[in-house]
């Protein structure tokens, strides 16, 4: 065993030493496409350890054929993610966009990573979004300096104060807070002051406090603990329409305090009229027919003001045209108000909408990648 781990870590040594000598050997543009290769492989390999996790029952070699001929014309993929979906849902398309694709690919095209960096800082959302509703801003830290919510100069000991004097709040890392993790919930009834201030060192650059939502009643019924948030994709066209391309209700489990699938949580597709659909998934691809924790019929629930939501939407994409793909979460309060919690103007994720709704271009699969691999 001592033997076999040390030739699989030379191993894995020399391949990194090698991709190194590659790349520097190549020109700029062609290292950035064999990166690119690199990040694809490596990302297909998630897909092929979640299929290690599931019964064999493969794609017949009609569909293996289909899909190859399918995206040959864009860029050569391998058929796991196809299978993923297929084996989870049951439901085949050649159309399924593979994760890494999306990610390396599509969503630099349609999205500006480099100034993502900045639109995706939470600190800033009350200023290039002052028209959304959003959760009360107690603090925020901005390059080791703290603000009040009038964007003030003060100091950590205000900080404290002010949120010690609270009910409850969130403190996040304004940046890359992904999936949970970067999150932390906080109560003074609960927790002292210390434990405050070792969550603030333990929190990298960025920061922002927020007062904790209070949902609605309707969500709340299916895990009380979490805030149960939509994650809506938009898509911005080159005529400058905008079309919702997926929506879904991600729900946390047992306790949690988010609601992200990466944290243990689910996501259902929502319909048109706010229903939600009969099956729900976690990021490994297993259905629930009810909430695991609360029993509850996810096709008994209808979300509030679903259309509320979408308008929202709709009348803010095009104030963001340098990212054509933008996910957005929100919440629903107790006064039935839609409330953003997060706005992600890069790599908002794929598996929970192409899991519950299925392909994410849908009937426009044809036309978005023309558009994207032309």
């Amino acid at each position: 065993m001592i033997i076999l781990n040390i030739k699989t870590t030379l191993f894995s040594k020399m391949r990194y030493i090698c991709n190194g000598l590659i790349l520097r050997s190549l020109p700029t543009s062609y290292s950035k496409s064999y990166l690119q290769y690199l990040r694809i492989k490596k990302e297909d390999n998630v897909y092929k350890y979640l299929l290690s996790k599931k019964p064999t029952c493969k794609l017949t070699k009609e569909q293996y054929e289909e899909i190859d001929a399918y995206w040959s014309r864009f860029y050569k993929v391998r058929p796991d993610s196809h299978e993923f979906y297929f084996l989870s849902t049951g439901n085949y398309s050649k159309e399924y966009v593979p994760y890494s694709i999306w990610r390396y690919i599509i969503d630099p095209y349609f999205n500006d990573w480099k100034r993502a960096h900045y639109f995706d800082n939470k600190c800033y959302y009350h200023r290039i979004m002052p028209n959304i509703f959003m959760p009360a801003l107690y603090a925020y830290k901005l390059n080791n300096l703290w603000y009040n919510s009038h964007d003030e100069v003060i100091t950590l000991d205000e900080v404290l104060r002010i949120v010690m004097s609270k009910s409850d709040c969130f403190i996040k890392e304004a940046v890359e807070s992904w999936g949970g993790l970067g999150v932390k919930y906080f109560s003074p009834s609960s927790q002292s002051k210390e434990e405050l201030e070792e969550i603030f060192n333990n929190m990298r650059g960025d920061v922002v406090i927020q007062e904790g939502v209070r949902q609605c009643a309707v969500l709340s019924k299916i895990n009380s603990d979490s805030v149960n948030t939509l994650r809506i994709i938009s898509f911005l066209t080159r005529d400058g329409s905008v079309k919702i391309l997926s929506t879904v209700l991600r729900m946390g489990i047992r306790g949690s305090k988010v609601d992200n699938t990466t944290s243990g949580g689910l996501s259902i597709g929502v319909q048109e009229d706010g229903r939600l659909k009969d099956v729900a998934y976690n990021n490994r691809g297993e259905k629930f027919t009810e909430h695991p924790t609360s029993h509850v019929c996810f096709g008994d629930i209808v979300v509030p003001n679903l259309d509320v939501v979408k308008e929202i939407v709709r009348n803010n994409v095009p104030k963001f045209p340098h990212f054509r793909l933008i996910s957005w979460d929100f919440a629903i309060n107790e006064q039935l108000q839609p409330v953003l919690i997060e706005a992600n103007f890069c790599d908002g994720g794929l598996d929970l909408h192409q899991l519950n709704n299925g392909p994410i271009f849908g009937d426009e699969t044809e036309s978005i990648l023309s558009e994207v691999f032309s």
